[in-house]
């Protein structure tokens, strides 16, 4: 019997990708759906939403930039954490680990299966939204820059004026942060931040088999609480000593930067992030690997 672990071929993957996209072509246009009466929602609730400071069609395009970005997060969380979703039924189970490649193939197409399913239902049903949206808006909003204009132009621009405000608002609280010194940190961190997340969802999803997205959701909210509990202990000290909460503020981020430039600070942090991430893809295909037909009790909790 012909073995492939100790081989790798990009062919055997892409007819594993291919298979599974035929085969859950359903889930593809079931998710496109859902996202586009999402989207379609929100743009029509948001088109009555004004904002003083901006005009109707940038504050149109700023709340459904914010909007997007939250169902974003949550609904690409989701969907990372059914990584092994194929193999909660004994057959399905069976079926893939008897395919004619190695466990790094196998998962490797799991991993692009999952990231096409995040990706291609949520772009392709914004953008059926956004194209409705402009063919029936002029019959339902008075705004006619909101009725005739694509969203995507205006959620661009949009996004240069909220740094501007950003900047405008540490600048205000006397914070003494340039985010244009940062250079590449400011747009590589969360973007490290953010496969983190993926990574950590991932090797949630190949830990536990059953309800893997609430169980890895909540074991992430506990850690975030712990550490937010740590930051505010530490920065409630400070501020009993100085007794000025913008003072206290800025000592506070002079002591968490150690004498370390914002620049480095930002590079260093997103260093670890990158290396957690890498061993959180690591464990995840190690529990991949340890995946059997019947499996122990530990998968079925």
């Amino acid at each position: 019997m012909k073995t492939y672990n100790n081989s790798f071929s990009f062919g055997r993957v892409g007819l594993l990708i291919k298979r599974d996209v035929v085969e859950k072509w359903k889930t593809f246009l079931f998710l496109t759906l859902a996202l586009f009466l999402v989207f379609l929602f929100m743009m029509y609730a948001y088109s009555w939403i004004p904002f003083e400071v901006m005009s109707g069609y940038e504050s149109f395009s700023l709340s459904v930039l914010n909007g997007c970005t939250t169902v974003f997060t949550y609904y690409s969380i989701f969907v990372f954490s059914g990584i092994m979703v194929n193999m909660r039924m004994q057959g399905d189970r069976t079926n893939f680990l008897m395919l004619p490649a190695s466990n790094m193939e196998k998962f490797l197409t799991r991993m692009l299966y999952v990231t096409l399913l995040v990706f291609v239902p949520f772009i392709v049903g914004f953008l059926l939204a956004d194209v409705l949206h402009m063919l029936l808006f002029p019959l339902l909003v008075d705004d006619e820059a909101i009725r005739t204009l694509p969203l995507l132009p205006g959620m661009w621009e949009v996004k240069s004026k909220v740094m501007q405000g950003s900047q405008e608002a540490l600048n205000l609280v006397k914070l003494n942060i340039d985010l244009s010194s940062l250079g590449y940190a400011l747009p590589i961190f969360p973007f490290i931040e953010a496969v983190w997340e993926a990574s950590f969802f991932i090797l949630g999803g190949c830990y536990w088999r059953k309800y893997p997205f609430a169980k890895t959701f909540a074991l992430l909210m506990l850690s975030k609480i712990v550490a937010i509990v740590v930051i505010g202990i530490s920065y409630v000290k400070i501020v009993r000593e100085v007794e000025a909460p913008v003072k206290a503020l800025e000592i506070w981020m002079d002591k968490l930067c150690m004498g370390i430039s914002q620049n480095t600070l930002l590079y260093i942090c997103a260093g670890v992030f990158f290396v957690w991430t890498l061993l959180n893809f690591y464990g995840a295909y190690r529990l991949f690997c340890r995946s059997q037909v019947v499996e122990p009790k530990r998968f079925k909790s």
